[in-house]
């Protein structure tokens, strides 16, 4: 959670707020660009923010075996990337 000042209503305060929003949005797709393999969100909420990330895609399937595969393929396909971003770290 990121503290931020609370946005206190109308008037001189609107460009405060959209300034802030510009900066969230900014700091998203700098982490997006960061960790592409992720999707990068937050929720503002005047005082705070909230940020979240979703490793992987969403997965669907008609029944719970196929649902169990996709998910171990996407866990592979994960574990691949990161493993990869790591050695490239060091």
């Amino acid at each position: 959670m990121t503290d931020l000042p609370a946005y206190s209503g109308p008037g001189g305060d609107t460009m405060s707020l959209l300034y802030m929003l510009d900066e969230l949005d900014r700091m998203q797709m700098l982490l997006e660009g960061e960790f592409p393999e992720c999707k990068i969100g937050y929720a503002y909420r005047p005082g705070h923010v909230t940020w979240s990330a979703q490793i992987g895609p969403v997965l669907n399937a008609d029944n719970p075996d196929a649902l169990r595969a996709a998910i171990k393929r996407a866990y592979a396909e994960v574990l691949g990337k990161i493993s990869r971003r790591a050695q490239d770290a060091s």
